[in-house]
């Protein structure tokens, strides 16, 4: 398994931290750790010193939202869900309710929610997000969530009947600390009352979990295709950013002989990376660049920031 699609495999479960060193012996060699410290892999052998000049940086996927009910909420839900590029996959009883146009982008599954729980799902970084027709229902897909590896999970309802759900599962052996995981009821307080109002808190409450300072979204686009490289390749990504400039840190494009995905900020900027990233090709060697984004550079931007791109080269 190359290093891609190990990465994949952590990052599919949970957040993790990444080293990239940026000095010139070590440039664009990377390494995982998980949160608390352990090292995962390298992506390729080598031996660093405390002396390495490196970026550490947490990384994340977008969260794949995995619907356990297609009701006024979950269908607003999904809207919302395409709206943002967010993966999506509803679990509904009802056949009649998964034909609205809501779920097009949504991936389906439909059955009795005992028959739908008891089996098994692959997701990218699932956030679970509960609003069945029945509380036995919620019962069951909360007592599913609460088994899973997830950062985020979220039951609708009010006061009395979160209690009682979480009486039955204390009865069961969960605890507290499980409860500390559940968002509920679910969704930021915003004096919410219609299903519209209600998706839209939700949806900033899930906005709000996943778009921390200092952690990177990673392009599920870009991993896929690194995960899937049949030609060499240069992944282009900032690693630094002063002033005003159109992408933060983190952001990447995946520039290979016939495609590109993702992007640097686009403009001026990204037209230059892309020029930069040929000489790559040609020199089969990891570099980096800094970009002065003023009026008086070569580039002619007038947002006045600084981008650093580091160039790597995937063979």
């Amino acid at each position: 398994m190359n290093y891609y699609n190990q990465l994949k495999t952590y990052i599919s479960k949970s957040a993790i931290k990444r080293i990239t060193y940026l000095s010139a012996t070590l440039l664009g060699k990377e390494a995982l750790y998980s949160l608390e410290g352990e090292l995962l892999v390298k992506s390729e052998e080598f031996e660093n010193t405390k002396d390495e000049s490196f970026i550490e940086e947490i990384i994340t996927l977008k969260p794949e939202l995995v619907l356990f009910g297609g009701g006024h909420i979950g269908r607003n839900v999904a809207k919302l869900a395409s709206l943002l590029d967010l993966p999506c996959t509803i679990f509904e009883d009802r056949e009649n309710i998964l034909a609205d146009v809501a779920f097009n982008n949504c991936e389906k599954h439909c059955d009795t929610f005992p028959n739908l729980l008891s089996q098994s799902y692959e997701f990218n970084n699932p956030y679970y997000l509960i609003f069945t027709h029945g509380h036995l229902n919620d019962l069951d897909c909360l007592r599913y969530a609460l088994k899973q590896e997830a950062r985020y999970i979220g039951m609708i309802g009010s006061k009395q009947k979160i209690a009682a759900t979480y009486e039955k599962l204390r009865a069961e052996g969960f605890t507290n600390k499980d409860f500390d995981r559940v968002h509920a009821p679910i969704g930021l307080k915003i004096n919410a009352t219609t299903p519209e109002e209600i998706a839209i808190s939700i949806m900033a409450e899930i906005i709000n979990n996943y778009s921390v300072k200092h952690q990177v979204i990673y392009d599920v686009k870009i991993l896929n295709a690194l995960c899937s490289l049949k030609f060499d390749a240069v992944l282009c990504t900032i690693v630094d950013t002063k002033g005003s400039a159109p992408r933060k840190t983190g952001s990447s494009m995946l520039i290979t002989a016939t495609s590109m995905i993702g992007s640097v900020g686009g403009g001026a900027i990204e037209n230059q990376v892309i020029t930069d990233a040929k000489e790559v090709f040609k020199t089969k060697a990891n570099k980096i660049v800094e970009y002065n984004l003023n009026d008086k550079s070569n580039l002619g931007m007038i947002c006045g920031g600084e981008n650093t791109v580091l160039f790597q080269y995937i063979k």
